[in-house]
């Protein structure tokens, strides 16, 4: 293995960083997308959370009323 990149031609070292640059840029918007997703997912179990503590308000203040 060490013969083949002491012998391997520029252009194919080349050819193999910027494959590694591309599946780093992937593996970034990958990365990002699934952050994204995360947030999302934490504001809309807050939204719910909200929903749910917004009913047990109104449920709370039906129940002293009458």
């Amino acid at each position: 293995m060490r013969d083949t990149a002491k012998t391997a031609p520029v252009s194919d070292i080349t050819k193999i960083s910027r494959g590694f640059e591309r599946m780093e840029q992937k593996l970034m918007h990958v990365e990002a997308g699934t952050l994204a997703y995360q947030a999302a997912d934490k504001l809309t179990d807050w939204s719910r959370q909200q929903e749910v503590q917004e009913e047990l308000a109104r449920l709370k203040s039906a129940k002293q009323s009458s």
